[in-house]
């Protein structure tokens, strides 16, 4: 009769994984998730900076014509308000799947 090991003398480092693997082979869905996530939050941090830097940059841009000039000034806004909540929603979500994976929530991830 086969013996079975105590797994609890054995440090969780050492134990094989329980879950399923990411892609078959390359490594558990947690430590995926929070590979993806953490370069989720990396983009969509050079993201908020590029709007940051559009919006910068775009006021610095004169037109001969007003009319142009405040069309062009309302698309900027708009384009730099929209990108900005929609990267910092983004980010939001990425962080706290990190946080859910890290503590193995499933209503975080």
């Amino acid at each position: 009769q086969p013996v079975a090991v105590a797994t609890a003398t054995i440090p969780m480092h050492d134990q094989e994984k329980q879950g399923s693997k990411c892609c078959g082979c390359c490594c558990d869905f947690r430590r995926a998730v929070i590979i993806v996530n953490a370069i989720n939050v990396v983009l969509n941090v050079l993201s908020i900076v590029g709007v940051a830097a559009l919006s910068g940059f775009a006021s610095t841009v004169e037109f001969d014509d007003d009319v142009s000039q405040s069309d062009f000034d309302a698309e900027i806004k708009q384009a730099s308000t929209t990108g900005g909540i929609t990267s910092g929603i983004s980010l939001v979500v990425a962080i706290l799947a990190i946080v859910g994976a890290s503590k193995y929530n499933i209503y975080m991830v």
